[in-house]
C-alpha cells in the first residue's frame, strides 16, 4: 500500500477536524480511505 494523498477534513456541524489519507495498492487495485479525528 501507498499514500496517494493526504489533507485535513472537518465536520462543518461539530467542528471536529480529521486527517484524511488516501491509501492506494495498484497491484491488486485497491483504495482505502482513513479519516482520523486530529487530537486537541
Amino acid at each position: 500500500m501507498e499514500i496517494l494523498s493526504q489533507d485535513v477534513s472537518h465536520n462543518s456541524d461539530t467542528g471536529t477536524k480529521y486527517d484524511r489519507i488516501n491509501y492506494v495498492c495498484k497491484k491488486d487495485d485497491v483504495w482505502i480511505k482513513t479519516e482520523i479525528p486530529q487530537k486537541k
